[in-house]
């Protein structure tokens, strides 16, 4: 009973054999390998080269603009922390020590 399986639906009563439908490949119209030519390929790699530099020099431009605003708020932190230190340290030098 080769090409009969037991299928149990509907339409059909149980335990009834059924034979199985071929199994068929369906090839669309526009399925088709395409084949890249030599000039073909080179092209796309070339473009692919342009385009990651483009989008490299981008991510560093960015990179380089927030590592910018990073040191510029690490300067005004240090001047910050330096005038602190110096304003305490005037305060503690000349400070009244009859009331401490």
């Amino acid at each position: 009973m080769t090409g009969y399986t037991c299928r149990g639906s509907a339409g059909s009563a149980p335990g009834r054999t059924t034979p199985e439908p071929p199994i068929r490949t369906v090839s669309h119209m526009y399925e088709h390998e395409h084949r890249w030519g030599p000039l073909t390929l080179a092209v796309v790699i070339a473009t692919g080269i342009v385009v990651g530099g483009i989008a490299l020099t981008i991510a560093f431009w960015l990179l380089h603009i927030v590592a910018g605003l990073v040191a510029f708020l690490l300067h005004i932190a240090v001047l910050v922390a330096l005038a602190a230190g110096i304003v305490w340290g005037f305060r503690h030098l000349f400070r009244d020590r009859a009331h401490a």
